[in-house]
């Protein structure tokens, strides 16, 4: 029975977008012909990349993202259109004669502006293809439309105030390390020049301190020319002895990896693409602070972190890394492992946790 009423209400919607007036737009013949008539706010709507692709090949897929809210409040009254946006738990109907105010619970309240969204973007599909604009697709839940376009289509695109983006349709292609390296940018940091020497920003002689699950010392990824990059290690916690950083668990290993790994493993293995950290000749300084089962104490957390301050000026300990946390408790001035946090950074180290899991605000 309730499906049935949702679906006698998401046709009402539709029924009304499609009888009521159409969306004010301009027509082909009337919207901008080249990017050149376009105003810099136009503009600033059409992906930096299109264009030379639309100069090279004359014609490419495009994604074109909407605004339903915008749609809607130049369909609707848009003074009541504003106040629904204000107001979540009001969902406006639309109806021909007016809009008819429903209270609802905040789960139909979503499946409710869904619904809504879904049918202008379907209104707006159908529109744009009267007036000649070429749809091939349109996904409602993510209010985008796909089309072949040229310059005179993705121009007159952009001056419709109901567009908000407009991208090329681009390639994806399986994760690896170089698609990594050109969205961090370490390629361009860090270059490597033999099995162990780079040139670049490396990190040489910078100190990171990693608590964590300790680390697997004999790995070659963290070696140099004689001997390894951990410059000194101690366990905190209750498992085995203070010289026992032996890593049970395997997520500190991974962690320094992506911080300080050469991927000196790699290279010798002749991969064609080498797996190096971000500061490929930094020193490590490893605190085990959790155990084989991945879990530890803040006690230990802040032992630890006590040692690598006393120790900064020895090690030349710039960074300290925490991919740790726990589910926030208590205020962070009053939290103790922010306070120990707070400390470390008083004292002049970066300190980086794991982001939203540390002290409340």
């Amino acid at each position: 029975m309730k499906r049935f009423v949702w679906f006698v209400l998401l046709i009402s919607v539709i029924s009304f977008f499609g009888c009521g007036e159409d969306v004010e737009q301009a027509t082909m013949n009337e919207a901008a012909q080249s990017f050149d008539d376009l105003t810099p706010q136009q503009q600033a709507k059409i992906s930096p990349d299109l264009m030379p692709l639309l100069a090279e090949y004359g014609r490419v897929d495009v994604l074109v993202q909407a605004d339903p809210q915008r749609i809607f409040a130049e369909t609707i009254d848009r003074d009541l259109a504003r106040e629904m946006m204000l107001d979540p738990a009001v969902i406006w109907k639309a109806r021909q004669d007016g809009a008819v105010i429903w209270k609802l619970s905040a789960e139909q309240a979503v499946i409710w502006k869904m619904s809504t969204d879904q049918a202008v973007i379907w209104k707006l599909s159908e529109d744009l293809q009267a007036e000649g604009y070429p749809i091939d697709e349109t996904y409602e839940s993510v209010h985008i439309m796909k089309l072949t376009a040229d310059e005179k289509i993705v121009a007159g695109l952009a001056s419709l105030d109901q567009i908000v983006y407009i991208t090329p349709d681009r390639d994806v292609q399986v994760s690896d390390l170089s698609l990594m390296n050109k969205t961090v940018g370490t390629d361009l940091v860090a270059t490597r020049q033999s099995a162990y020497d780079f040139t670049g920003y490396t990190g040489e002689g910078v100190g990171v301190a990693v608590l964590d699950s300790g680390l697997m010392r004999t790995h070659t990824d963290f070696s140099k020319a004689i001997g390894n990059r951990v410059v000194a290690a101690r366990n905190f916690t209750s498992e085995g002895n203070a010289i026992n950083v032996n890593d049970g668990y395997g997520h500190g290993t991974h962690v320094a990896g992506i911080i300080a790994g050469n991927g000196r493993r790699s290279y010798d293995l002749g991969y064609d693409t080498t797996f190096e950290g971000v500061a490929p000749e930094a020193n490590l300084i490893i605190a085990k602070v959790l155990k084989s089962n991945g879990s530890g104490l803040i006690s230990d957390v802040i032992e630890a972190l006590e040692w690598v301050t006393a120790n900064r000026g020895r090690y030349n300990i710039r960074v300290v890394n925490m991919s740790l946390g726990l589910p926030p408790m208590d205020p962070w001035q009053y939290d103790p492992l922010c306070q120990a946090v707070e400390n470390a950074i008083q004292n002049r180290l970066i300190v980086r946790s794991e982001e939203r899991r540390v002290g409340k605000e």
